[in-house]
């Protein structure tokens, strides 16, 4: 893995982290807050065909299972893309060869 792959990797494992440690004060002021509104909002009768609706959890689930095939669908196709103009961008974008690794310890114990 190059230099710069390693340090974007890092990158984003941070941004992950700040995400992550923003979004769990958000959950609990939404769980404190629906709870105080559960002690007030009046139970609602059933209406016809409401079996018909998804709850929220089988609503999430069938988006987020949409939005990974599309991801996987846009990787394809910028797979596709870049094998397209290889032919062009290999002249454009020269990429050192990767150096062996130095045989530092073998040298030492020779």
């Amino acid at each position: 893995m190059s230099t710069a792959i390693t340090k974007l990797s890092e990158i984003q494992e941070k941004a992950l982290e700040v995400i992550e440690q923003v979004q769990e004060p958000v959950v609990g002021a939404v769980k404190t807050a629906a709870e105080k509104a559960s002690e007030v909002v009046p139970e609602l009768p059933n209406f016809p065909f409401g079996e018909d609706f998804p709850t929220p959890t089988e609503l999430l689930a069938n988006q987020y299972e949409f939005v990974l095939k599309v991801l996987e669908q846009q990787k394809k196709f910028a797979d596709a893309l870049i094998a397209a103009v290889a032919p062009v961008s290999t002249k454009l974008v020269v990429v050192p060869e990767a150096k062996p690794a130095r045989k530092a310890a073998a040298k030492k114990a020779a």
